[in-house]
């Protein structure tokens, strides 16, 4: 059974690609194992938003829909970039997760509520930010 109505689409691929398979198996993978690929997954979230804020284009889906307009009330476009509005601090500007350790403007991160911190100090956010920072950590050679 499939909740999501975004899931309801991926189902129905999946189950269409399946019959060219005279058989197949289903193997769950725990998100820690696969951090690539969930960090693949959460790229296009600002995608939705850019697009709203710039264009006003939304889901065709009424419900994800009101879901982008109430998120990019959180949010607004400077110089091509998306600044996430905030209130006891200067506004942080949004990147994707693995950009900000290419940078190196977080120094060492000996742990990841830490290592967020950093981020936030000079001025980055992502929505998965204390999660993504942790399990980062967990995985660092340096640390």
């Amino acid at each position: 059974m499939v909740k999501h109505p975004r899931m309801i689409l991926y189902l129905d691929k999946v189950q269409e690609l399946l019959k060219a398979f005279p058989t197949f198996t289903i193997q769950q993978v725990p998100r820690v194992e696969n951090m690539h690929a969930d960090a693949l997954a959460s790229l296009g979230w600002q995608d939705l938003i850019i697009g709203y804020l710039m264009n006003g284009n939304l889901p065709i889906d009424k419900s994800e829909a009101g879901k982008v307009q109430q998120k990019a009330a959180r949010y607004y476009m400077h110089d091509n970039k998306l600044i996430r509005k905030s209130y006891s601090s200067p506004h942080l500007t949004c990147i994707k997760f693995p950009q900000t350790l290419q940078d190196g403007k977080c120094g060492n991160h000996f742990r990841g509520r830490s290592f967020a911190q950093k981020a936030l100090n000079v001025d980055y956010f992502w929505p998965t930010m204390p999660h993504d920072s942790t399990e980062y950590i967990k995985k660092c050679d340096r640390c």
